[in-house]
């Protein structure tokens, strides 16, 4: 609705060989559809118009919340799911020496005649079955997808654990072969029996076996 002054790019909106009144924002001039009737089509109220419009008719009271054509568009499907058009209609009064009382006429007079609304949007049936096919799997694996994550790192985060008290484990049995020069074996205890080492790491009581046979292996004296 912005005029060619305001917005150049419309100016090719008009196809008149008068184009004075397309430099008006907030209307637009249909009398070449309409055999030269000089009828404009606007916002309610003249919402955003010119205020040589505006200023020289009385009892405007145009509102954005209730004047502003509203559409709705679902960006998924790119589809428009609601939509509330407003429009009114008016005429265009020149000067005209013929014709008492508009003689005298600086600017061309726009007279207000009428507005109405369309209202189009989807049933409650259509969306609640819209929600269910689109909305609610797209929710469905967005939480799978995070779940997933969430699993991977846990995963990582055990195996990493795991894979340190293993090699803790393995340095303590070194340990304790460095220090029992005299054994005669790896896994020799000290006192007649064995131990199978290659267990320890995966038995998860494999501290408490090592700390009992330290304490009750003899000591090897030279």
């Amino acid at each position: 609705m912005a005029g060619s002054d305001t917005n150049p790019d419309n100016e090719c909106f008009c196809v008149n060989d008068n184009t004075d009144h397309c430099r008006l924002d907030g209307v637009y001039d249909m009398s070449a559809c309409q055999h030269d009737i000089p009828i404009i089509v606007s916002l309610p109220h003249f919402l955003g118009g010119d205020k040589r419009i505006t200023d020289r008719i009385e009892g405007l009271k145009p509102d954005p919340k209730l004047h502003r054509p509203v559409i709705h568009v679902e960006p998924t499907l790119g589809a428009v799911i609601h939509g509330d058009s407003k429009l009114q209609m008016a005429i265009r009064v020149p000067k005209n020496d013929y014709i008492r009382g508009f003689e005298n006429l600086a600017d061309d007079l726009y007279i207000p005649l009428f507005w109405g609304y369309k209202k189009l949007g989807i049933s409650d049936d259509f969306a609640a079955e819209l929600k269910s096919r689109l909305f609610t799997p797209i929710i469905v694996i967005k939480y799978i997808i995070i779940m997933g994550i969430i699993t991977g790192f846990l995963m990582l985060f055990i195996s990493i654990l795991l894979a340190f008290l293993c090699q803790t484990q393995v340095l303590t049995i070194s340990l304790i072969d460095e220090l029992s020069p005299f054994q005669t074996g790896p896994d020799y205890t000290g006192n007649g029996d064995t131990l199978d080492t290659r267990k320890l790491c995966s038995n998860r009581s494999s501290i408490q076996e090592l700390e009992l046979l330290m304490k009750t292996s003899p000591e090897t004296r030279i």
